[in-house]
């Protein structure tokens, strides 16, 4: 589901009970169907061998939510892949209960989204394809797939503020271990949104094994704290941006994005820009992607996305494909 809880669900509540009335469970969830053209990253320099490009691959979702009681809400998502690796093709991406305690205070506990962060998890809430740096720092941090976390958050929603405190097991899952996480949004007019979170972790053991790149590693990289701004202008299009940082490894990753709707259709484009900096000399990267989606009806959406990068990991490589996803 999109990345609605703790401060990012609770927190875009009214002064009332987030649930009016029970209500029978209900079923949705999205498969995701993706063509790649190019991926330069995935090139063996070995064997002049790339495993991803002219190559299809499948995910979806089903979420599972119900509120058989007018103060609780419970939701299960379950990750559907044929690229998880494992002889199973599911896993639980969300598994959690929310309640209210008072007008405008809920509790939340179970497995959920990240608290912290400005991007979605899942496709059909995306701008693009693929998700932008900071996303991908967040999850190599997250031991759980697809940048969730374990614990217990309560959330206060204060007029135009919303203020989230989160009890974690460990990020990384390092055992006798908890991160913190806490997490300010403030919406001071309708089409303005700011948050500003940190989340914390231990990063005593010097667990790091295998730095492949900023998104595939083994590296604790200590506290992080991010800040993100997204704001709609009258003419529907979305401007929005995001700077993250970390005690260790991670100097900065900042991005910034236009979604522009194409009058009169069901398209809209997407430019993105990001810069990357890790601790240490000639670890920059950047990256600059160019999407566009056309939104058949709810059910049906298509993408397409071309995207370039250049730095320490990536030599100028290009990223080029095509993506259905379809909703129910």
């Amino acid at each position: 589901m999109k990345k609605t809880l703790i401060a990012l669900a609770v927190a875009a509540a009214t002064t009332t009970p987030f649930v009016a009335n029970a209500a029978a469970p209900t079923v949705s969830g999205f498969a995701d169907i993706n063509y790649t053209l190019i991926d330069d990253t995935r090139e063996n320099p070995v064997t002049d061998i790339n495993d991803k490009e002219n190559q299809f691959a499948a995910d979806g979702e089903i979420d599972f939510a119900g509120n058989l009681a007018s103060n609780v809400r419970v939701q299960a998502d379950i990750d559907l892949s044929t690229t998880t690796g494992s002889f199973d093709s599911a896993e639980i991406e969300q598994a959690f209960f929310e309640t209210d305690i008072s007008n405008n205070i809920g509790i939340i506990g179970g497995v959920f989204n990240n608290p912290i962060g400005w991007e979605a998890e899942d496709r059909p809430n995306m701008y693009q394809t693929s998700h932008n740096f900071s996303y991908d720092i967040l999850n190599s941090q997250t031991a759980l797939r697809g940048n969730n976390v374990t614990g217990v958050g309560v959330t206060g929603k204060f007029s135009t503020v919303s203020v989230t405190a989160a009890v974690l097991n460990d990020i990384q899952e390092v055992p006798e271990e908890n991160s913190i996480a806490v997490a300010v949004g403030i919406n001071p007019m309708p089409e303005l949104a700011i948050e500003i979170g940190f989340i914390t972790q231990d990063n005593d053991s010097g667990y790091c094994t295998n730095f492949v790149s900023y998104s595939v590693n083994n590296c604790e990289m200590g506290n992080i704290i991010d800040a993100n701004v997204t704001y709609k202008l009258p003419n529907g299009m979305t401007v929005a941006g995001e700077f993250l940082t970390a005690s260790e490894l991670v100097d900065h990753s900042a991005m910034a994005m236009l979604n522009m709707p194409i009058p009169e259709t069901s398209m809209s484009v997407t430019l993105r820009g990001e810069s990357l900096s890790l601790d240490g000399d000639d670890n920059d990267t950047t990256a600059l992607t160019l999407a566009g989606v056309y939104t058949m009806n709810k059910a049906l959406s298509f993408a397409t996305e071309a995207k370039y990068i250049d730095g320490d990991f990536n030599d100028g490589d290009m990223q080029v494909g095509l993506e259905a996803i379809a909703s129910f």
